[in-house]
C-alpha cells in the first residue's frame, strides 16, 4: 500500500549487475518478480558498493499507479568466509540495519505518509553460513537495538513515528523472533536501560504473489 516500505536483504551481485535478478532466490527474489525489477537504477548501483550498504528507491506499480513501490535495498554482510568472530558479525549487522534506518527517516521526511517499515531479516539465508537459526535470529535483535542507539536523537523522535515490524513467511521463525526481542528487553531492564519501542511486533506475511509488473521510476534515491 502506499504507506508502506519494504526491505529488499539483497545480495551484492544482484546490486551490482554480477547476477541476473531472475536468479535471485528467498525475499528478495519474490520481490524482484512482484515488482518486475530486472535491473537496478544506476543510483542504486552507486551508492551500494559494498556489504551493508543500502539505498532507497520508489518503483512504478502497474497494478496500481496511484500506489508506487517504495524498497529499500540493503547489502547483506556475508558471514560464510574467513570464520568471522562474534563482534565482527555483530558489528556488520548492525551497519545493515542502521543504514536501513537511515533510509526510512530519509524517506519519512520526503514522504510523511510512508510510516510503515516492514524488515526483513537481514543476512539469515545462506549468507548466514554456519550460524545456527536461533544464534542468527539473537544476533539480529542485538543488531536492530545496536543500530538505534546510533541514530541522533532528531533520527529516533522521526522513527518513534514509524511503525516498524519484523516479517518472515514462516510462523515458527516469527515465533522465534518473538522470543529473541522478548529475551533482549528483559535482559535491558535488568541491566537498568529502558528499550524503546522501535520493532513492536513480528509478523508472519504470506509468500508473495507473482505477475504484478512494475518499471523503474526517477523519483527519488538516496545513499547511506
Amino acid at each position: 500500500d502506499q504507506n508502506t516500505v519494504i526491505v529488499d536483504p539483497a545480495g551484492l551481485p544482484f546490486i551490482q549487475g554480477d547476477m541476473a535478478t531472475a536468479k535471485a532466490g528467498g525475499a528478495s527474489g519474490a520481490i524482484y518478480k512482484t515488482i518486475g525489477i530486472r535491473g537496478f537504477p544506476p543510483e542504486v548501483t552507486k551508492a551500494i558498493t559494498t556489504h551493508t550498504n543500502a539505498a532507497w528507491w520508489k518503483y512504478e506499480n502497474e497494478a496500481c499507479p496511484a500506489s508506487p513501490y517504495v524498497v529499500i535495498h540493503v547489502a547483506g554482510p556475508d558471514f560464510r568466509r574467513n570464520k568471522p568472530t562474534a563482534e565482527y558479525r555483530l558489528d556488520r549487522l548492525t551497519s545493515a540495519y542502521y543504514n536501513v534506518l537511515l533510509c526510512m527517516v530519509q524517506i519519512m521526511r520526503v514522504d510523511k505518509k510512508r510510516r510503515k517499515l516492514r524488515l526483513l531479516p537481514i543476512s539469515s539465508g545462506v549468507f548466514a553460513g554456519v550460524i545456527g537459526a536461533t544464534t542468527m535470529i539473537s544476533l539480529t535483535w542485538r543488531a536492530l537495538y545496536a543500530a538505534w542507539n546510533k541514530l541522533t536523537n532528531s533520527e529516533k523522535n522521526t522513527m518513534r513515528t514509524a511503525s516498524v515490524r519484523m516479517c518472515s513467511f514462516d510462523a515458527q521463525v516469527c515465533k522465534l523472533h518473538t522470543q529473541a526481542k522478548n529475551k533482549l528487553c528483559k535482559n535491558l531492564k535488568k541491566s537498568s536501560v529502558r528499550p524503546r519501542k522501535y520493532s513492536r511486533k513480528v509478523e508472519r506475511v504470506s509468500p508473495v504473489q507473482e505477475g504484478v509488473g512494475g518499471s523503474a521510476s526517477l523519483r527519488r534515491s538516496r545513499t547511506s
